[in-house]
């Protein structure tokens, strides 16, 4: 079902299983986002606001993307190493001490540095050969 035709099932007096069941993902995909910002400390509201949390996604996405570019400078340029050094050491020595999500983050991080750095060596590049 597209999610037109979802929304449109639950609006009716007889809702499709699979309607609903779609349903109680999103509101356990809400839950879930809620839980993980209350457990970092990032809101104090006993329950989900879906407002509130759009704002905290877009934040940790902003503070994700200026750490990127930040740690893109080129005297940065050995940080994706060490990050993927430090992923590896976790999965070898610390197995189940640290979420399995938290340890995948750091080569993710890594990759992502990488290819802030390629993008903002493209832009200035397109940047100078616009200016020539």
């Amino acid at each position: 079902m597209t999610h037109d035709e979802l929304v449109d099932s639950l609006a009716s007096e007889s809702p499709s299983k699979e309607a609903l069941e779609h349903a109680s993902d999103a509101v356990s995909f809400v839950q879930t986002l809620h839980n993980m910002f209350s457990a970092n400390q990032m809101t104090t509201s006993s329950e989900p606001d879906l407002n509130e949390l759009e704002n905290l996604i877009d934040s940790v996405y902003g503070e994700l993307a200026a750490a990127c570019i930040f740690l893109s400078e080129q005297s940065f340029a050995r940080v994706p190493d060490i990050l993927r050094v430090v992923e590896q050491k976790i999965e070898a020595e610390g197995a189940g001490i640290v979420h399995p999500v938290v340890t995948k983050g750091y080569g993710r991080l890594a990759t992502r540095i990488e290819n802030t750095r390629v993008a903002m060596q493209q832009l200035a590049k397109s940047s100078a050969s616009q200016t020539a």
